[in-house]
């Protein structure tokens, strides 16, 4: 191929102890899928006129043990369910342009993958108009699961030095949805290990979280009524090696306990626009209008500190004049802080917070908060009235 911005891949697929078997009527098939493994291997790589072989790109990926099912129904739309699971999934990747510096190498394996979900897709299909093909009835969901993994990488560069890196998880999870109505992701890792080598740090980073994961739900089509939208992420007993901590903290003054972070927020939102309708969007003020927000959960824990919170509110979208340029919020929060002034008062004596700093937070924490039962505790309450005063523990404070 000529021409100096061509890319192109060549494979080989190869199968072995292979079964197929198709049952059902026209309208409505299914099949089913049986392997021992399967293998796709980088035979040829072209780029910018240059070809290159196993030898200098190699990209190999092989699955055992993998089974599917599939489900079809053909009728106003194409929809269909799926099964399906691999074994292991190993994958082994080399890159070295004999023509470039940098080497690459990639390597790792999944265990345990299995996947549930489904989908609709219209019998005419557009793929130049996304907006056109949901209102259709395009529509996929689907969860992936796994029960471990492990990546190694390598990087070879004489100009600005070696870089190593090293990661396990002990499984994990990956969901998406979406229709005409609404997109969704989530995602969960248990286990993670982390390990990274760089030329540019005297010492390997080292860290681990017993769990992570995300969420996001939101709406995407015009509607008179509100719908529900999510959003939460979790960072559960996050450690780092103490090479790390002794950067900052040579002396371990600072408890090195497991962090956490956790943020759970729901709520309701009227969508004003299609957010798949890139000229819609473009000429809206605003894709929509957000009319309650749940904060079910905030946690931070880190360093002996612990915060938590929790709260309710509703907006007034008819009154942007209250809170200048946003609608009027009512509702409420409440805050417990334990450790607080202990973790300042260290941070004071190492040096990392200048004191007159210090000084002002305790001032702005007397101000919206009341001790609590124990001691280094706040408690704190702060309401959003339909009057649109704003209350700190029953006290004004606009």
């Amino acid at each position: 191929v000529d021409g100096s911005n061509d890319f192109s891949m060549r494979f080989d697929y190869i199968q072995s102890g292979q079964r197929m078997n198709a049952s059902g009527t026209p309208d409505n098939p299914t099949y089913t899928y049986n392997a021992d493994s399967i293998k796709m291997s980088l035979m040829e790589l072209n780029a910018d006129g240059q070809s290159f072989g196993p030898e200098n790109a190699k990209i190999d990926v092989t699955g055992t043990g993998i089974t599917s099912t599939t489900t079809m129904t053909i009728g106003e739309l194409r929809t269909y369910e799926q099964t399906g699971s691999f074994e292991t999934m190993v994958y082994d990747v080399n890159m070295d342009n004999p023509e470039e510096p940098v080497k690459l190498q990639l390597s790792g394996n999944i265990d345990g993958i299995s996947f549930d979900g489904g989908g609709a897709i219209p019998l005419v299909l557009d793929t130049t108009d996304m907006a056109a093909m949901m209102k259709a009835g395009f529509a996929i969901s689907g969860q992936f699961n796994y029960t471990a993994g492990s990546t190694q990488m390598q990087v070879q560069d004489p100009n600005s030095g070696d870089f190593a890196l090293e990661s396990s998880s002990q499984g994990g999870s990956l969901g998406v949805v979406m229709n005409a109505k609404e997109l969704g992701y989530n995602g969960a890792q248990d286990g993670v290990k982390v390990n990274v080598q760089a030329a540019q740090l005297p010492f390997p980073i080292e860290m681990s979280m017993a769990r992570s994961g995300f969420n996001l739900a939101m709406p995407i089509a015009v509607s008179d009524e509100a719908q529900d939208f999510a959003f939460g992420i979790t960072m559960g007993d996050f450690v780092m090696s103490d090479l790390i901590w002794s950067i900052f903290d040579p002396t371990a003054q600072l408890p090195r306990d497991p962090a956490t972070l956790e943020l759970d927020l729901t709520g309701k939102a009227k969508m004003l626009v299609d957010l798949m309708d890139p000229e819609a969007m473009a000429s809206a003020a605003a894709p929509g209008e957000l009319q309650a927000l749940t904060l079910g959960k905030v946690l931070l824990s880190a360093a002996g500190a612990r915060l938590e919170g929790s709260g309710d509110f509703t907006f007034d979208n008819a009154d942007t004049t209250t809170f200048p340029g946003m609608p009027k919020p009512v509702g409420a929060i409440d805050v417990a802080l334990a450790g607080g002034n202990g973790l300042m008062d260290k941070l004071v004596a190492m040096g990392l917070l200048p004191q007159e700093q210090a000084m002002g937070a305790r001032m702005m924490m007397g101000l919206f908060a009341v001790p609590g039962d124990a001691p280094d505790t706040l408690n704190s309450k702060v309401e959003f009235t339909t009057e649109g005063q704003v209350l700190a523990n029953g006290q004004r404070i606009r």
